[in-house]
């Protein structure tokens, strides 16, 4: 008893005005998926949203278009890949073919500034994806090829690659953007 009487009534009085509640224990139980509900698991981790199937809007006439010599059709390509992502809230399923390689192509295009924006729509279409993004059927191959880019002349091509890095590992996780050393 290192207290003093009045320091002990003083005390007490105080843990009466506030009585000690306890931790609040949660519940344990879980409940259970059925077979029907396990297609739906990849939307529960990704925060339940579901995405959107935007395979039927990439279509081959807009793959085409990327490799179109003017490059004002590539341009616009790459603008209509932009406006599907918009439209589907900015949150796809990853299922898009051959739009990530066509992307890619883009990246060593004549004209930078388009260089600019196809990295720019590839860090947005890995956001978009998600972590589905960091698998190998879906984006394999982009990283390096994003890499590539901090070698421009270009400020902006050097900062939309940059951009598209972040949201890529964002998007995917360190351990998928980097390669195992």
């Amino acid at each position: 008893a290192d207290l003093k009487d009045s320091q002990l009534k003083t005390l007490e009085a105080e843990f009466a005005r506030n009585p000690y509640v306890g931790p609040v224990v949660e519940g344990a139980r879980k409940v259970r998926a059925d077979a029907a509900a396990e297609g739906t698991s990849v939307a529960a981790a990704d925060g339940g949203l579901p995405r959107a199937d935007v395979s039927g809007k990439i279509t081959e006439k807009l793959i085409k278009e990327m490799g179109d010599p003017s490059w004002k059709v590539r341009a616009a390509a790459v603008e209509a890949v932009n406006e599907i992502l918009a439209e589907s809230a900015k949150r796809i399923a990853p299922n898009t073919g051959d739009l990530m390689p066509s992307l890619a192509k883009r990246f060593a295009d004549a004209n930078r500034n388009l260089a600019a924006n196809a990295l720019a729509t590839v860090g947005a279409v890995a956001a978009a994806m998600g972590p589905a993004v960091g698998e190998r059927r879906h984006g394999h191959g982009l990283v390096p090829e994003i890499v590539k880019q901090f070698g421009d002349s270009k400020a902006s091509v050097r900062a939309a690659a940059a951009g598209a890095l972040e949201a890529w590992s964002a998007a995917a996780g360190l351990a998928k953007t980097l390669p195992p050393a």
